[in-house]
């Protein structure tokens, strides 16, 4: 693997909106691993064993509850509607 990812998927804002711990097993680099660091949440490279085997014994032991639900919800499904919007409108009338 590369370890890039340049895709957010929408669930990921669906599941901050739970407020609920959030585990990912993801690529290194990309907007949903910076969003759920941002926020907190637990992220493990896909490959890397030792680091999902720790972090769900974390989880097991309630080691877990330092949500950032302050940045989370500067990722809502609202607030991210409204960026994308912004950046077509951008695209739209040639800005970059």
């Amino acid at each position: 693997m590369n370890g890039l990812n340049v895709y957010f998927a929408s669930k990921v804002s669906d599941y901050l909106g739970t407020g609920k711990l959030i585990f990912s097993m993801t690529t290194k680099i990309g907007p949903t691993v910076d969003v759920l660091k941002e926020t907190n949440h637990i992220v493990c490279e896909i490959d890397d064993v030792k680091d999902i085997k720790d972090s769900i014994i974390k989880i097991l032991n309630g080691d877990y509850d330092n949500i950032d639900h302050t940045n989370s919800e500067k990722y809502s499904s609202k607030n991210i509607v409204k960026i994308y919007d912004k950046k077509v409108e951008e695209m739209i009338n040639g800005k970059k």
